[in-house]
C-alpha cells in the first residue's frame, strides 16, 4: 500500500491502534530541510520514537550523507543499534526522486532499521 498521509498524526494514530508495519520507506531530496530546520527532520520530531515503535523494517534514502549520517545516529541512539549510512545499491529506484537524482549522477543513500 502506498499512502500520502500527515505523517505525524498517522503514526500516532496506527501505533494507538496496535499496527505493525511491515515495511516503510522515507525519501528526501537534497538540501530539504536547511541545516537550521533540524526540528523539520523526522529524526528530531517528537513523532521519531513512535515511528521506530511501528516496526518492521523502516529505510530512509536520501542524496545528502549528511542527513543519512543524522538519521542513522537517532535511530541509534533510540535503539541501541548500530546502524550505518550504506550507499544505494543500483536497484530499480521505487520513486520519481530515486530515478531523477539518480539520473542527474547523484550519489544516493539509505539507512535501514529493521525489527523482523
Amino acid at each position: 500500500v502506498w499512502l500520502r498521509a500527515e505523517l505525524a498524526s498517522f503514526w500516532r494514530l496506527a501505533l494507538a491502534a496496535g499496527w505493525r508495519l511491515d515495511r516503510h520507506y522515507l525519501f528526501y531530496p537534497n538540501p530539504w530541510p536547511k541545516p537550521g530546520q533540524l526540528q523539520r527532520r523526522w529524526h528530531a520530531h517528537p513523532v521519531f520514537p513512535d515511528l521506530l515503535r511501528l516496526g518492521g523494517r523502516l529505510e530512509m534514502r536520501c542524496n545528502w550523507s549528511v542527513y543519512a549520517q543524522e538519521f542513522a545516529f537517532a535511530v541509534n541512539r533510540l535503539t541501541r543499534s548500530a546502524i550505518k549510512p550504506a550507499l544505494l545499491d543500483k536497484t530499480e529506484p521505487v520513486s520519481a526522486f530515486e530515478r531523477k537524482y539518480r539520473n542527474s549522477g547523484h550519489v544516493l543513500y539509505q539507512v535501514v532499521y529493521s525489527t523482523c
